[in-house]
């Protein structure tokens, strides 16, 4: 092989395998099996990727969300659903419910010509191929006004969570609380058993 056909192999390996691939560089899926389902204080995350997600950050962005729309998150409100899976389920079910909606009843956020994440305000469900601050934190947004912000009309959604995008890409993330201590049952003493 000539040195410019490895040069060629190279540059499109670097330029085109990535676009190809999108987010699996950054996380694989487990489609054939249950996914982990983790609670934390705002959301139940249920993750059918390979990359963990610490509840911390998904809670710690919540607030900082929050804080960024002048908003106190509730326990009353229904907890949001985050789903973290394949790139093309997400597009996929996107497109679904676009398609058999009379309103607006799915936000997507649209990059690279497919669905990179998605809002469904219904049933509170975000979808996600990986954790990021931005991405979720501008699905977060929708999640915030859907519960929070009545008064903001449904057109002007996406540019409520692009302003919170745009302030994200600048802040520094929240310094995460310490996990609580798990409880452990103390053994039975030897002579009670």
């Amino acid at each position: 092989m000539s040195l410019a056909a490895i040069a060629k192999l190279v540059v499109l390996t670097v330029l085109v395998l990535p676009g190809i691939t999108g987010c699996a560089a950054k996380n694989t899926y487990r489609m054939d099996r249950d996914p982990d389902i983790v609670h934390s204080r705002f959301a139940i995350i249920q993750n059918y990727g390979t990359a963990p997600v610490d509840p911390r950050q998904v809670d710690a962005l919540m607030m900082e969300v929050a804080a960024l729309l002048g908003v106190a998150v509730e326990p009353s409100v229904r907890k949001v659903r985050i789903v973290i899976t394949a790139p093309q389920n997400i597009d996929g079910l996107a497109r679904v419910v676009a398609a058999r909606s009379s309103e607006n009843w799915a936000w997507a956020s649209h990059r690279h010509g497919y669905a990179e994440a998605a809002y469904l305000p219904k049933v509170s469900v975000i979808l996600i191929p990986y954790f990021d601050r931005i991405i979720l934190g501008h699905e977060l947004a929708h999640y915030l006004t859907d519960h929070y912000l009545k008064q903001v009309p449904l057109a002007q959604w996406e540019e409520v969570a692009d302003r919170v995008e745009r302030k994200l890409w600048v802040a520094k993330p929240a310094p995460l609380t310490p996990a609580a201590p798990t409880l452990v049952a103390a053994e039975e003493p030897a002579a009670m058993r």
